[in-house]
């Protein structure tokens, strides 16, 4: 964890280095921006150029912690029952370091709510597509996710047959809930049921083939022969 905070550090002060030069050249092309938005209104000219985006720096909505200050931090006077964390499609290429940097964020949480058992329910990425074996970045990440499962008051719903080739945002939100619900009413409020799917216990290599075993608390994993091409994004 202090190897990550010093490689973020290090890239904030570059970038804070950089701010001058980058601030110069926006102020710049604003005033060009501008400049071209007067001279398209007085044509009658349809603009459409977006206005130059705030390079950045400090005050930026991406600089460090802004987003932790503004959208969490006020709510920590705030009672909870449980967590949901729904997040992941930028941090693709940290897929080595996120079941670190979730674990320290996690029980960031817990500590500022004063709650060591609060519960997180963490939502497994679902499939894209940029899904495919040769690049196999997104699978490596939801291994990643499912790592955390092992620390207590960890829980996780799968989304990988939501997803669609052309978002990364799955439309059918509410199965997503469904299965969110689903889980915390099974680990947070005790009822039981059934909440999740067939989870892979291990991989046997026979030959050429490779043997899959699945462990489920519902009914078993059910291969259709007549279904076996299945479609990847």
């Amino acid at each position: 964890a202090a190897g990550i905070y010093q490689e973020m550090t290090d890239k904030w002060e570059k970038t804070l280095a950089e701010f001058p030069a980058r601030d110069a050249k926006h102020k710049e092309d604003v005033a060009a921006w501008e400049k071209a938005k007067k001279e398209a209104e007085a044509t009658g000219t349809k603009f459409t150029q977006r206005r130059p985006s705030d390079p950045p720096g400090p005050g930026h909505h991406d600089a460090p912690s802004s987003c932790f200050n503004t959208l969490i931090n006020p709510l920590v006077p705030y009672g909870l029952k449980g967590m949901v964390w729904y997040q992941g499609e930028q941090n693709i290429g940290r897929r080595a370091q996120y079941a670190v940097l979730l674990h320290y964020f996690l029980s960031d949480l817990r500590e500022r709510w004063d709650d060591p058992t609060l519960p997180a329910l963490i939502v497994q990425l679902p499939n894209f597509q940029a899904d495919n074996p040769n690049r196999p970045e997104w699978a490596v990440f939801r291994e990643a996710q499912a790592s955390l499962q092992k620390e207590p008051h960890n829980f996780m719903a799968t989304a990988i047959d939501l997803g669609t080739p052309a978002s990364v945002h799955p439309p059918d939100k509410r199965e997503l809930s469904r299965r969110l619900a689903s889980v915390a009413l099974k680990e947070i409020y005790g009822q039981k049921i059934h909440a999740y799917g067939p989870l892979l216990k291990n991989v046997i290599r026979d030959g050429v083939a490779l043997q899959l075993r699945f462990v489920s608390d519902a009914s078993p994993l059910i291969l259709h022969a007549d279904r076996t091409e299945g479609k990847t994004f």
